[in-house]
């Protein structure tokens, strides 16, 4: 679903504008969205590893693009306060979205939510996805 992978897509790209450490992450993303009907996400957190190089944590486009992202969202109003990082959202395509996220952060840990709204055919929904985030070590080759 376009919604699980703008999340998939905007962790990594947080952790790279955030200057959190590059390496080995677990992140965990629990979605809770109204107005989906039948498509509505599985209930329940959902967690997944993802590793993090020196390389895409000094280029989000290129982690962004590395996510599958193709072009389709636009991250505008980021802001930076060295312990917090929000940024504005606006997908198009199939199901246009649109949102915001603040998450706060050390080298090794993130928190935070994005929340969102869409269109999905006719079908307009919202979400708020909390997503959490922790420093597992290196990563593995």
């Amino acid at each position: 679903m376009r919604l699980a992978l703008l999340v998939a897509i905007a962790i990594p790209a947080l952790a790279a504008a955030a200057s959190i450490e590059p390496g080995n992450w677990e992140f965990t993303v629990d979605v809770h969205a109204k107005g989906l009907g039948a498509f509505q996400p599985k209930p329940g957190p959902v967690t997944k590893t993802r590793c993090i190089t020196p390389e895409q944590a000094a280029n989000p486009a290129k982690v962004m693009s590395d996510a599958g992202a193709r072009g389709e969202c636009e991250f505008s109003n980021e802001h930076d306060t060295g312990a917090e990082f929000s940024f504005n959202v606006r997908c198009t395509g199939r199901i246009p979205l649109e949102g915001t996220a603040k998450m706060r952060y050390t080298a090794q840990t993130l928190d935070g939510d994005l929340d969102l709204e869409g269109d999905a055919q006719g079908m307009k929904f919202t979400s708020r996805s909390h997503v959490s985030g922790r420093r597992l070590g290196p990563c593995s080759s």
